[in-house]
């Protein structure tokens, strides 16, 4: 066992204590005045607060296991917005955010906005390269300048592809 160094100061200091209080006990101090310092020195030692131990830490876990997803529960409505978005890419070039529309909009398909999300991401299509075979049909149809086909493919009024999209597209078409 290992003792605190304070711990075993406090016990020397007091030894000496009792030792004088003994010796002059012995010649010129009534026994009551030496009685006070002698219970009051033995009591010191109790008196003293000892630290508790100190419990080791307990550990931690580096790694939590992620949160699994639940599955999404997919609606015939779903279902049936996936199939269409499958169809229409099949046909021609789309981008996410025209496919969306065409499903979604009253004049296409009339599948509710969430439903067409859906049936969009559900195709998990590259839309790079979907722009790219929306440049080259452009430019078989007319020519562009590579400004003036990025400005079609990324209008909102035009196809709907990001801006990085529309100029991967008029690159892979060779503009």
């Amino acid at each position: 066992m290992h003792m605190d160094p304070r711990l075993a100061l406090l016990g020397a200091a007091v030894g000496s204590i009792v030792v004088l209080a003994g010796c002059g006990a012995a010649t010129s101090t009534p026994p009551a005045a030496t009685a006070v310092p002698t219970t009051v020195v033995a009591a010191a030692p109790t008196a003293v607060p000892t630290a508790a131990p100190t419990p080791a830490p307990t550990a931690v876990p580096t790694a939590v296991p992620p949160t699994p997803r639940p599955t999404p529960v997919v609606t015939t409505s779903m279902a049936n917005a996936a199939a269409a978005a499958a169809q229409y890419l099949a046909m021609e070039p789309f981008s996410r955010a025209g496919l969306i529309e065409q499903l979604s909009s009253s004049a296409g398909d009339g599948y509710s906005v969430a439903d067409a999300t859906y049936g969009v991401d559900a195709q998990n299509a590259d839309w790079n390269a979907q722009a790219a075979l929306a440049a080259k049909a452009y430019l078989a149809m007319e020519p562009f300048s590579a400004a003036g086909l990025i400005e079609q493919l990324s209008s909102s009024a035009g196809d709907g592809y990001t801006h990085a999209q529309a100029v991967f597209g008029v690159h892979a078409a060779g503009l």
